[in-house]
């Protein structure tokens, strides 16, 4: 089977949003790095001004779990500087307020799916910025008490591909400046689901909890996650930065 045909089997249709129409000009473009005061990274458009030498306009960034494109957002504001970019997200309507929130920004997609080694329809468990495709997610999250009462219950069905997949279809080149990956639990699925020696991202924002100390009985979950962070460390990249949610990786092999 081709690539083309892979990509439609999931849902019968291609998972791309159509972007949303706008009755006015285009908005001016800013000359800095402006994130949401809800971006979890403190001083965020300075690392980024280390990280990217400077502001830089023309970038690519890709985004594992986007939500609405802009709560918690890391790359928005790449986003608002004509980044190239590509958001994906599984929750229909968190992925319709993603793309109605970049519909400015032309030279973003946003993928309605989610991202794993199980090319298909699977099941998502819809809880706001906790959405997750683990039930043993939601288990967990029932066990720390900020947490507790995000997941009521919604269950839907999601196409998912791999990531190798969106990123050819999107047309990302090999090397592009940013990943992003926040799936509540599937971080390794993501991993699984492309090569790192193939793709190369300059630069990697990923959701790492085994540091967290709200986790630190889990000892299980926080294996996994220690894993996973080994296993990127492996590939060439180190810690740029690291807090009880968020590691920045840089790669450190060309």
């Amino acid at each position: 089977m081709g690539f083309s045909s892979l990509l439609r089997a999931p849902a019968g249709r291609r998972p791309f949003l159509r972007r949303p129409r706008r009755g006015r000009a285009p908005v001016a473009r800013p000359s800095d790095y402006h994130f949401p005061d809800t971006c979890q990274i403190r001083h965020l458009a300075e690392r980024y001004r280390e990280l990217f030498r400077g502001v830089k306009v023309d970038g690519t960034f890709v985004e594992v779990g986007a939500y609405d494109g802009e709560t918690i957002s890391n790359t928005s504001g790449l986003a608002d500087l004509g980044w190239k970019g590509l958001y994906v997200e599984p929750v229909p309507r968190f992925a319709r307020a993603c793309a109605e929130r970049h519909a400015g920004n032309k030279r973003v997609l946003v993928a309605n799916c989610a991202v794993g080694t199980n090319v298909g329809m699977v099941d998502f468990h819809v809880g706001e910025g906790l959405s997750t495709e683990l039930q043993e997610q939601v288990d967990l999250y029932e066990q720390i008490e900020w947490m507790q009462g995000v997941h009521k219950g919604e269950l839907i069905r999601v196409p998912e591909f791999r990531l190798d997949q969106l990123l050819v279809k999107a047309r990302i080149d090999p090397g592009f400046e940013l990943l992003v990956v926040d799936v509540e639990g599937s971080e390794d699925a993501v991993f699984d689901s492309f090569s790192l020696d193939a793709w190369r991202p300059q630069v990697m924002i990923v959701e790492l909890i085994d540091r967290h100390p709200d986790f630190a009985s889990f000892e299980r979950v926080v294996a996994r996650y220690r894993n996973l962070r080994e296993r990127i460390e492996q590939h060439g990249y180190h810690e740029y930065y690291a807090d009880e949610v968020n590691t920045i990786f840089r790669r450190t092999e060309p």
